[in-house]
């Protein structure tokens, strides 16, 4: 998705997201968790990863390609 024009163009991402896509994929929340957090520790300038202390709520914000 084009996000130049965004006056925020870091994109939160939430598992639910991807529902429908996992049923075509065979992956369960834990396995899709996990991967982003090993994409986001390894490519930090693409993903990164909020945690919230208080409820356990794991959040991913997409950040936008270098040009």
């Amino acid at each position: 998705m084009a996000r130049r024009n965004l006056p925020h163009p870091d994109i939160d991402l939430d598992l639910a997201e991807f529902d429908s896509g996992r049923l075509e994929l065979q992956r369960t929340n834990e396995w899709i968790q996990t991967e982003l957090e090993a994409l986001a520790a390894e490519r930090s300038d693409l993903l990164v990863v909020r945690r919230d202390d208080r409820t356990g709520t794991v959040r991913f914000r997409a950040r936008p390609l270098p040009r």
